[in-house]
């Protein structure tokens, strides 16, 4: 009789880190907003894969892709939302705060530490919000109104240069959104 190695670790499905708790990339760029507000803690596990609610929260016909690890959403009490996000990277966050009304919206993350924050008391008709590449962030803050059609994005997509020095002229850069706007 010869007995062969059982390694359970090719047996076992690769488990997913993420938690209900926020990353940590997240928690320091919601500490440092001053016109957005987010709750932090008080998450669980919605029935929706990598989501997280907080609260009453109606989530209609989510689309949620996560390829990546420690990514996850975070969605907080008293709003509704019909949400299609795709997220390709690591320690990737989609927060949104409580109170808000999110309908048509399209959410993209591309690229590890990218974060989208979305504050309490905003409106949406319909948006696409894209950031990418690794490290960039999109913050709305408290109590903004989005109509149709509004497209939010980091980078357009290709590098354009100066002719005649060479220089890049459209750099990738995180968008903020202030309160009320």
């Amino acid at each position: 009789c010869i007995i062969l190695p059982f390694r359970i670790d090719h047996v076992l499905p690769q488990r997913n880190t993420m938690t209900d708790r926020l990353p940590q990339n997240v928690l320091s760029l919601i500490e440092n907003l001053t016109n957005c507000t987010v709750p932090v803690d008080g998450y669980v596990a919605s029935k929706h894969e990598h989501c997280y609610t907080r609260g009453k929260v109606q989530l209609h016909d989510p689309n949620i892709v996560v390829k990546g690890e420690n990514s996850g959403v975070w969605v907080a009490d008293d709003t509704a939302a019909h949400l299609s996000i795709e997220i390709k990277g690591n320690n990737c966050a989609v927060v949104i705060g409580p109170n808000c009304r999110i309908r048509r919206t399209s959410l993209g993350l591309t690229g590890d530490n990218c974060i989208i924050v979305i504050g309490a008391g905003t409106t949406s008709e319909q948006m696409t919000a894209m950031a990418f590449p690794s490290g960039q962030s999109i913050t709305f803050g408290d109590d903004c109104m989005i109509s149709s059609s509004v497209v939010v994005r980091t980078s357009d997509g290709h590098s354009v240069f100066d002719r005649a020095t060479k220089a890049l002229v459209n750099d990738n850069a995180s968008v903020t959104i202030g309160a009320h706007v």
